[in-house]
């Protein structure tokens, strides 16, 4: 599909971020506009050759052997969430996992668990109960945080379960439940997140954002929009107001089930409340629409979220080529 001329030059203008990194650019795109030119007597359709120098200039970036790499980023697109940090960053900090004037072993358990090394902090866990101490709640929310985070679901899972199997320690605060209902619906697991959450409730812990929103990711993840509707209204009914996080991981559920018409009602939906749809957000209605084979309504949309000051990724480029 031919991208517009006005299209390819915003491109441009987003990716080439700096005046160095322009002059090695466009040296190059000279050498393929003279390569190209060759060819004009057998293409005389001056859009495919436009295409042509798009998809051209379009691989040169896409090498990532004129820029410096940039760091990767902590979430992706679905459940993003993410997305905002100061939500992100109040929701899962350290403060409310670990007590500050721990010391001893249980200090230095919390501490390597907080370094990533879990099979030391396990270690120090066997070593707390061999000398007959009651590990406290904070230690057990540590290695909950650094098995989750490891992406070790299972052992994330273990330790809740012994939490709660020990009452003396202290009951599972709502960031170990959302850490381990998290783990799981970034593996897709949907069935076990959902069993996690309703023994949340069972034990009287009160769900929050945070929670609502990993449900919706699950499903988003499994493509099923119907399931991710009902939890955002289980969300609305909790009397907890959505945020951007919870509007985009439904979109990314109809992307996922390349269902345009969903998709374009949500981010409408989005922008009725209030919330201003981010690139994540117009990126995921372009793939609904591509994945629906319309190519136009992804293009539109393209035009859409430029129009309303949001600038196109490369991603949101790339899904229409």
């Amino acid at each position: 599909m031919m991208m517009p001329m006005t299209s390819f030059r915003a491109f441009l203008g987003d990716v080439i971020p700096s005046a160095s990194a322009a002059r090695t650019v466009l040296p190059l795109a000279l050498i393929a506009g003279i390569a190209i030119s060759s060819v004009t007597s057998y293409v005389s359709d001056s859009g495919a050759i436009e295409e042509l120098m798009f998809v051209i200039v379009f691989s040169i970036l896409c090498s990532g052997k004129l820029f410096p790499k940039r760091s990767k980023k902590v979430v992706d697109d679905i459940g993003q969430q993410p997305t905002e940090k100061s939500e992100k960053s109040k929701e899962i900090s350290d403060e409310q996992f670990f007590d500050s004037d721990l010391s001893g072993l249980a200090g230095k358990l919390v501490a390597a668990a907080k370094a990533g090394n879990l099979k030391m902090a396990a270690s120090m866990m066997e070593s707390l109960r061999e000398e007959g101490k009651a590990p406290p709640a904070s230690c057990y929310g540590a290695l909950v945080s650094a098995s989750a985070r490891s992406g070790d679901i299972q052992g994330a899972e273990r330790w809740v379960e012994e939490m709660l199997a020990q009452p003396d320690v202290g009951q599972p605060n709502v960031i170990c439940f959302n850490m381990l209902i998290s783990a799981f619906a970034k593996s897709g697991d949907v069935v076990r997140a959902e069993s996690w959450l309703e023994r949340m409730r069972a034990v009287g812990v009160q769900l929050d954002a945070m929670s609502f929103n990993a449900m919706i990711v699950a499903c988003a993840r499994a493509g099923d929009v119907e399931r991710a509707e009902h939890w955002f209204r289980q969300l609305c009914e909790a009397s907890i107001t959505p945020n951007l996080v919870s509007h985009s991981s439904m979109l990314h559920a109809c992307a996922k089930a390349g269902d345009m018409g969903k998709a374009e009602e949500w981010l409408k939906r989005t922008q009725d409340t209030g919330i201003e749809p981010n690139a994540i957000c117009y990126n995921a209605v372009i793939h609904a629409c591509t994945q629906s084979g319309n190519g136009e309504r992804a293009m539109f949309w393209l035009d859409e979220m430029a129009a309303r000051g949001v600038k196109p990724t490369v991603r949101s480029y790339g899904t229409i080529m």
